[in-house]
């Protein structure tokens, strides 16, 4: 039941957006939440920061309806509150408290039209005709509350990433009227650089027009540009909150961890004269064209493009996964053209790939057999799998990669998102190659997970191994590259090795030409 605040309190246009007051929620003898408290202005924007564990998914879920507190505690939004202990998906919506979900739930092949009156519904009465004037009417004006450059006829998978999500925003505050607070649960993990600029720019927008956010992220450098202030939580409880402006990346990455973590600073030093660990000539795939380059031992060579650039194709084509039209890859001083990617493995080269859950894991595998999976036959006698070697193997990996799992046989569908990548990069460095292809490392990982993968990737470039590395996160580009290639339409336009911004490279990204 939704109760209103008692007369005298403040005006509506003064009370907070959101206040959350000391929420508990234990499942059995753990305790997820432990008197959590956090309040958002009105018209503001908060980022609501932690590792995977730290109690932010459960929040979200209270906040939904989905689950209820465990002891005493209170959800307000404006001069609307709740029991925590009693909510339900009903009482959040009455409050209006809305959601858009990193799954955004929209209906691909309808039109946006179509996709808004599938939960607004628009006046319409159940059996009756479908109104199309009325209903495009309506999504029209939508549309333009909501500054999205879109017509109601537009077909939802035809338009680009960053407006389906500003789909499901307008979808989610359709009753405006009602709808108060939006909660955002990682809006914007699978857009690209561009099209996360032109998201972050449309929330300060909204939020400018008095909407209030809560924004569940992992990107510490887009809560810097749109977040207000932020609350953190780690073990159920809040370890920090405050104005953005007042916390660092470093002081943010502390409280995540609870460990001072080193943000990773741009190596300064190549070996010179070295011969290349790899030669790409002529390189033609894909969308690329006549793409020549080197990368040294010890070195990584970045590569930044926007959407359909070929960015992924180029390490894909490198890998024997994908046709090449032309050219050829030299490594250890061969000449060659992959035609599978056993060849490259053979030759010493490894790829993480931009998706691990459809291209990188064997999910109904343990996390030994995922990491043992291209070396497997180190472990094989008289055409049988010596099982005991192989599990000591995998014991072994997990814990020098710091791979968080109940055990080493536990499957690997059940690790975190990091844990899974540690346990990707633990299985190619396994073979010690020459060359290690990264394509989104750090992509839908936590801050304590990233900083541990970037750090595993130093150590083994400090040993002499080269690394290309694909990324739209261009802090961790910059970060890690010693050079970078810029690619535009399948053309590599621009070599930087020196220099080396996120402003610079995000320019000649989108340079016109």
């Amino acid at each position: 039941m939704v109760n209103r605040i008692e007369a005298g309190a403040p005006r509506a246009t003064d009370l907070p957006g959101l206040v959350v007051t000391d929420v508990t929620k234990a499942f059995g003898a753990t305790v997820a939440l432990n008197e959590v408290s956090l309040e958002v202005g009105a018209g503001r924007v908060h980022a609501l920061l932690g590792s995977n564990g730290s109690g932010k998914s459960t929040l979200v879920k209270i906040l939904a309806g989905v689950h209820q507190a465990t002891g005493e505690g209170q959800i307000r939004v404006g001069e609307l509150a709740v029991p925590a202990s009693t909510i339900s998906p009903a009482s959040s919506a009455s409050l209006g408290l809305r959601f858009v979900h990193q799954q955004l739930g929209l209906f691909p092949q309808l039109t946006i039209a179509d996709n808004f009156a599938a939960t607004a519904g628009f006046g319409g009465r159940s059996l009756s005709p479908i109104n199309r004037h009325s209903l495009n009417r309506r999504t029209r004006e939508m549309l333009a509350q909501f500054r999205i450059d879109a017509d109601p006829e537009d077909r939802v998978d035809r338009l680009r990433p960053a407006v389906q999500t500003l789909v499901a925003i307008g979808r989610a505050m359709s009753d405006r009227d009602r709808a108060k607070v939006l909660v955002l649960d990682e809006p914007t993990e699978a857009l690209p650089e561009d099209e996360t600029s032109r998201l972050l720019t449309s929330i300060r927008n909204l939020a400018a027009d008095g909407l209030t956010f809560v924004i569940v992220s992992h990107r510490l450098a887009e809560v810097a540009e749109v977040a207000d202030e932020v609350t953190v939580l780690r073990d159920g409880n809040v370890v920090a909150s405050g104005p953005t402006s007042q916390l660092s990346r470093a002081d943010l990455v502390e409280h995540i961890t609870g460990n001072r973590v080193a943000v990773p600073r741009r190596r300064q030093a190549v070996r010179v004269g070295a011969a290349p660990a790899v030669k790409v000539e002529s390189l033609s795939v894909g969308p690329v064209r006549d793409l020549s380059f080197d990368v040294a031992p010890g070195e990584i060579l970045g590569i930044a493009g926007l959407v359909g650039s070929g960015r992924s194709a180029i390490l894909e084509g490198i890998f024997g996964a994908r046709p090449l039209r032309g050219g050829q890859v030299t490594i250890g001083g061969r000449s060659q053209r992959f035609r599978h990617p056993g060849d490259a493995i053979r030759a010493g080269i490894g790829l993480v790939p931009e998706s691990r859950t459809h291209q990188g894991l064997f999910l109904d595998r343990s996390v030994t057999e995922n990491i043992t999976a291209a070396r497997v036959e180190k472990f094989r006698i008289r055409g049988s799998i010596r099982t005991s070697r192989e599990q000591a193997h995998g014991r072994m990996r997990v814990a020098e990669f710091a791979i968080k799992s109940s055990s080493a046989q536990a499957p690997i569908a059940t690790l975190s998102g990091g844990n899974q990548q540690k346990a990707i990069l633990a299985r190619w460095l396994d073979t010690s190659p020459a060359l290690l292809l990264l394509d989104e490392p750090t992509r839908g990982v936590d801050v304590g997970a990233r900083a541990e993968i970037h750090a595993v990737i130093g150590s083994a470039v400090e040993a002499g191994m080269a690394v290309i590395i694909v990324s739209s996160d261009l802090d961790e580009l910059c970060d890690l590259s010693d050079r970078v290639i810029i690619l535009r339409r399948g053309h590599a336009t621009h070599m930087l090795d020196s220099g080396l911004t996120v402003g610079k490279v995000a320019a000649l990204m989108h340079e016109a030409g």
